[in-house]
Order: C-alpha cells, then structure tokens, then sequence
C-alpha cells in the first residue's frame, strides 16, 4: 500500500499537476504546488491503509512516537545528504562544477531503482517473519545475494566505461564529471547492499540508532566537504572530485555501521561464500575486459563486450552454484 502510495499515486499525480500548471501559465508556482498537492494525496491514502492497523481514535501512541521520531530525523538527515554537496560547490567554486556534480550524481544514483525494486518485494515477508520471531537468515542473504549480483556487473561495466556512458548521454562537456561518476557508483553500491541491513534494525525497533548512525554520516559529509572542495579547487581547478569523495567515504561510514550493528543484532553474516564467489567472478570478468580494452577499442566493441560481460558473468554465477 505505501508503495502504492508513494511510488505510484504521488509521482503521477505529480506529473499530471505539473502538466496542468504549465497549460494555464502557472510555471515555478505549478511546480511548487504539484509537490504540495501530490505529497498530501500520498499522506491521506496512507492514511486510510494504515487504520487497518492502527486506531488513531486513541491519540498518539508513546511507542509509536518514540520509535517514527528517529525515523523521520532520520529521513531528513538523508535528504539533506542528497543535497548538501551542491549547496558546498557552489558557495567555494563555480557554476561549471554544480553542473558537473550534478551529471555525475544523478547519473549514479540511478543505481537505487535496483534496490527499491528488490526490496519492495523481498522487506514484507522478511519483516512477517521477524515480527513472528521466525529465521530471517535466508530471506536476508537471498535479498543481499540478488542486490550485489544485479548491482556489481552495473558498477563493474561503469567502472571500465564510464566515460563512454557520460559522452554517449551528456556529451563531452561531461567528461570531467567521470571520476565523480565512477567513485560515487561505487559507494552507492556498498550503501545500496546495506540497507537491507538497515530495515533489519528498523525491524528490531532500533531507530535511535539509525539516527545516529545517518547524523554520523551527515557530519562526516559536512567536514569533509568543507575541506575537500576547497582543496581540490584550489590545487586541480575543480571540486567536484572533492565533493564526490566527501560524500562517498560519508555514505561508506552509514554502510559500514549498518553492516556492523545489523550483525550485532541478529548475528547474521553478511559475507558467505556466495558473496565471495560473487566478487571473485566480478574481478576476474573485469580483469579480462580490461585487457582486452587496451587492444581493442571502438563504439561497437563497447557494446559487444558489455554484453558479452554480462552473459559471462551470469553464465559463471550459475556454473559456480550461487543460484543453485
């Protein structure tokens, strides 16, 4: 139902309000208001889905409260972290950087459409279990196990055409934006694999912990751009590498920290032989394109060997037994 909700109704009421408020000349108002309409469209469905569960005839629950509170601190200590990196761009560089960052970003957050989509399957028949006190354990390395084999070959093929990837989509004014590209698709990886790690903790109602662990990261991001940027503007002309660093190592240190108390609290191990094989597959795959890249190189040899990448890979995934 949240799904429904927020993914569905709000993106598309969005759309449509949008539509509307430009045919009738209402342009950056039409804008502001389909965000407002939309969100509040979203709330009153959640609403009527959720008093299946919960009376709010009776007023605010204490533990309800205590536990959505962190939760929604939480939520805007992330969305701040989205954002925060241009606000620091633009007040030690210049235009040309936000522009790049903002190629490079996006661009690697397209990785997350990944894990929503697995973990809107997978997240409410773990979370049936859990609160049943049932063993999680396989559902929560089947949901690791298929997030790093989708993500890695993504993150693997970035890595080794990246550049490409920005030309083909931006042009080669993008160009400088790729080092950005190819360390934030990295460690938006970790973070993604993580989260699954992170809805354990929300299950085991340790949402104080979750805003910690995100006001951690947000503060980490916040020094560490303040000394990056800079840094890189003035030694290399540009900050946007700076930027990408900064938020990188602080989205590093949220994975790290929800892999560790995740395994506190449930002594689950996230790292199998699955996820071993995994990565020795991923290396040896990337080893030999890489290779092959210093011989070979063209437009239709991009193409080809990124498909045929992907076919090996699966092929040595199967054949190895991790989805047997």
């Amino acid at each position: 139902e949240i799904v429904f909700a927020e993914r569905f109704v709000e993106k598309s009421l969005r759309v449509i309000i949008v539509a509307f408020m430009f045919f009738i000349g209402l342009e950056i108002y039409g804008i502001i208001i389909s965000f407002v309409v939309s969100a509040l469209a979203s709330l009153i469905i959640i609403y009527f889905f959720s008093r299946k569960f919960y009376s709010f005839r009776k007023g605010f629950d204490k533990e309800i409260l205590l536990f959505s509170l962190p939760l929604f601190f939480s939520t805007a200590l992330y969305k701040m972290l989205f954002n925060i990196d241009s606000l620091f761009l633009g007040y030690f560089t210049n235009a040309r950087d936000v522009a790049l960052f903002n190629i490079a970003n996006p661009s690697a957050q397209l990785l997350f459409i990944i894990q929503t989509s697995l973990l809107a399957i997978f997240l409410p028949t773990i979370a049936e279990k859990y609160a049943k006190n049932k063993n999680i354990i396989g559902e929560y390395k089947i949901v690791n196990k298929w997030l790093l084999a989708i993500i890695l070959p993504i993150v693997l093929l970035i890595l080794l055409f990246g550049k490409e990837f920005l030309l083909l989509l931006f042009g080669k004014d993008s160009v400088p934006a790729y080092f950005s590209f190819v360390v934030l698709s990295f460690f938006y990886a970790i973070y993604i694999v993580s989260i699954s790690s992170e809805n354990i903790l929300i299950m085991a109602k340790k949402t104080k912990l979750i805003f910690y662990i995100y006001t951690i990261g947000f503060f980490t991001s916040v020094i560490l751009n303040l000394f990056l940027i800079p840094y890189f503007y003035e030694s290399y002309g540009s900050g946007i590498n700076g930027a990408a660093i900064a938020r990188s190592l602080a989205y590093l240190f949220i994975a790290m920290l929800n892999f560790y108390f995740a395994f506190k609290t449930t002594k689950i191990r996230i790292a199998d032989n699955n996820i071993i094989k995994m990565l020795f597959i991923g290396v040896i795959c990337f080893l030999v394109v890489y290779i092959l890249k210093m011989f070979f190189y063209s437009l239709v040899f991009v193409i080809i060997i990124s498909a045929v990448f992907v076919i090996c890979y699966l092929y040595l995934l199967v054949l190895s037994g991790v989805f047997s």
